[in-house]
């Protein structure tokens, strides 16, 4: 089913709205402006709405791997210096991953920082591989 591109811009804009104030006045204005539209593009505009809240959800959410010990400390200090730089606030859910070996990586939405042992070792021999013979 396509999904013509204002609807898409629409679930866009009703998913921004969501993560706003959310308020029982915001899911009224929500649902009318789900009504106003033909019964056969609600269930689209529903899908393009789920799939902006999924991208939107992403946002919000820090996604830590890590080797080794993570302290909720150390789990509250970051999501605090991430909700500081993103300037909205960041939840932190961590993962242990023994083969990053040493060090965390850390993905927000599109955004990855790795500082494991794996990941330098990995760019330190990246172009190394491209000369194999």
């Amino acid at each position: 089913m396509y999904l013509t591109k204002a609807l898409k811009t629409t679930g866009r804009k009703l998913a921004a709205l969501s993560f706003e104030d959310l308020s029982a006045e915001r899911v009224a204005a929500i649902l009318n402006r789900l009504r106003r539209l033909p019964p056969s593009k609600r269930r689209q505009m529903l899908r393009a709405y789920c799939y902006a809240i999924k991208r939107e959800a992403r946002r919000y959410q820090a996604k830590v791997e890590y080797a080794g010990v993570f302290s909720e400390a150390a789990s509250q200090a970051l999501a605090k210096a991430l909700s500081a730089h993103y300037k909205r606030p960041i939840a932190v859910e961590a993962q242990a991953t023994p083969s990053l070996l040493a060090g965390i990586r850390v993905s927000i939405a599109d955004d990855i920082y790795d500082f494991s042992v794996s990941g330098r070792l990995a760019a330190f021999l990246k172009p190394y591989e491209t000369h194999k013979g």
